[in-house]
């Protein structure tokens, strides 16, 4: 990487390392929410051989969550 004036994510190959770095070596964790009203619910995944620490907004407990996919409501 040169110097920070320099880079530019848009450029095809420092794209491309990123999205498999990203996708790939990384294990990228999925996430997405929508809000119904006062409702939030979040979908997740956990990608093998890792797991997640989440502490929801409100709350004082922290779950941790073991590889696969979940949605929680609250």
């Amino acid at each position: 990487m040169g110097p920070k004036g320099m880079n530019s994510f848009n450029h095809y190959a420092y794209g491309c390392v990123c999205q498999w770095l990203w996708e790939t070596a990384a294990g990228t964790i999925k996430s997405a929410w929508k809000y119904e009203g006062d409702i939030c619910t979040w979908t997740f995944t956990i990608p093998e051989g890792t797991s997640a620490s989440v502490t929801l907004p409100g709350e004082n407990e922290t779950r941790t969550y073991a590889p696969g996919s979940y949605t929680l409501i609250w």
